[in-house]
This record gives structure tokens, sequence and C-alpha cells, in this order.
């Protein structure tokens, strides 16, 4: 099942361009700490480590996360963590496209209630059970 997404919500409902919300994922992605960045602030490896994992995947397509364990200076969990970690400070695409003038704050509030109200009318499941995967 795909989840749907609130990008795709906004498009459907004509309030941005599929080119509009690609801008903002790609502004998005770019904000988003690096998992290196992370391990350092949080203090689960050393800048030294850092460089050896980023010298390490340099030139394969191997996840930074899976090299720090390869190599030993990161276990499962601590990569479970960072990446929780990371996932919690990514800049939210609705902040993105506010801070573009593409959406108001006003309209995101009131598109957000319309995309979390139940789609009961079209026979379909709630917006909130599509995203859980709960429309059983």
């Amino acid at each position: 099942m795909i989840s749907y997404r609130f990008g795709q919500f906004l498009i459907e409902k004509g309030l941005l361009t599929e080119a509009d919300i690609a801008e903002a994922l790609n502004i998005q992605q770019a904000r988003q700490s690096l998992l290196g960045q992370i391990a350092i602030r949080e203090q689960f490896m050393s800048v030294r480590q850092v460089m050896d994992v980023l010298r390490s995947q340099a030139g394969t397509d191997r996840q930074f996360g899976r090299v720090a364990v390869e190599l030993g200076y990161l276990d499962e969990p601590d990569v479970e963590e960072l990446l929780s970690l990371q996932a919690r400070t990514r800049p939210q695409l609705a902040d993105i496209l506010i801070e573009q003038g593409k959406l108001s704050a006003e309209s995101y509030l009131q598109v957000l209630d319309e995309f979390h109200a139940p789609l009961s009318v079209s026979g379909q499941p709630d917006v909130h059970d599509k995203i859980t995967g709960t429309d059983n």
C-alpha cells in the first residue's frame, strides 16, 4: 500500500504544482543534517571516526550507518537512534512552503484539517488509516 502524502494532497487540491513540491523537497533534503554531523554533535563518534567512515564510503553506494557499524564505530541501535534524531530535526515540508511564500500559515492550517479529515464521502479510509496502514 502506498502512503498518502501531504505534498500529493496539495497538488490534487490545486494549491501547488509538482514543481513547487519538488523544489520544497529538494530544499528539505539540502537542509537535513547528515548522519555524520549528528554523530559528532551527539558524541556518538569523533571527527576522525566520521572521516574514516567517509573515506571508506567514498566511491561506493554504502550508507554511512552501515559503514560505521562495519568499522566498529557504531552498533545498530546507535544507527537507529541517529536516524531517529535525523528525522526529528528535518525541516517540515509545510514550513519550507510557508517560508517560500507558496502557502500561507492560515491556508496550511485549513488544508491540514482537510488532509486529516475522514474520506467517508468516497468510501475510502481515513487518511490517518492510510498513513498508518490500519485500513483493514
